[in-house]
């Protein structure tokens, strides 16, 4: 424990004794471990995986349940990915000080409003996936999944409600904005965000392919009205 406590003490030291190649390679090693993450994430969402998982513990175990253990090694991955990015060898590429340093805090403070008032809107209970956990215990005919971080159309949710009035993927561009609106860059980060946010523009590619073949008429209309990004359309 003592250990942990001197290492999170001197990262912020660290790159004062990194050189610019060792920063570069660190760079390259954080968006590697990002990539893979990502990989290993979007395998875990393909039809294919939970078709494994349904065949190994049953249907009705295998829907109610996978939800709720997607999320739940999705944030173990997450934390092991935020550790690897932080080990990196790394330099400060900028610092924001001052009133520039407190504009972006409110910037990064706004995105977390936004990404927290968009899980409200999806049901914390139902896109966490403890809802579909327990149908599955409760042994319900219907089981509520959750598939995607924006409304389909297909079910009750209003698809014009909070952010999702202006925008069609705020659980995505909330996060990415968050990032790049830290006052203190690193290369290490740098390499991680890079990453990331080639994978939330891919993810979200496929999100809307899969909402347009599932949501129908009520999808059409909505992305006739909402941004992809933001903006409302008359």
């Amino acid at each position: 424990m003592r250990f942990l406590l001197l290492f999170w003490r001197a990262l912020p030291y660290a790159d004062r004794f990194t050189s610019p190649r060792a920063a570069k390679i660190g760079a390259w090693q954080a968006f590697g471990a990002t990539v893979a993450f990502g990989a290993f994430h979007s395998w875990l969402s393909s039809a294919r995986s939970k078709e494994m998982t349904q065949k190994l513990i049953g249907e009705r175990f295998g829907r109610g349940f996978y939800r709720l253990f997607f999320n739940v090694q999705a944030l173990v991955a997450t934390m092991a990915l935020v550790g690897v990015v932080m080990s990196r060898p790394q330099k400060v590429i900028y610092r924001a000080t001052g009133l520039k340093r407190d504009a972006h805090w409110a910037v990064q403070l706004a995105c977390i409003v936004v990404a927290l008032w968009s899980v409200k809107e999806l049901r914390f209970r139902r896109f966490s996936g403890v809802e579909g956990a327990i149908d599955a215990v409760q042994a319900k005919d219907a089981i509520a999944e959750a598939e995607a971080q924006t409304p389909d159309g297909t079910d009750s949710l209003d698809l014009e409600r909070g952010p999702y009035a202006w925008s069609r993927h705020p659980m995505e561009w909330a996060p990415l904005i968050l990032l790049w609106a830290t006052p203190l860059l690193k290369t290490n980060w740098l390499g991680f965000n890079i990453a990331t946010t080639l994978y939330m523009i891919f993810g979200v590619w496929q999100e809307e392919k899969r909402l347009a073949a599932k949501g129908g008429e009520a999808w059409k209309r909505y992305c006739s009205r909402v941004g992809l990004v933001f903006g409302r359309k008359k």
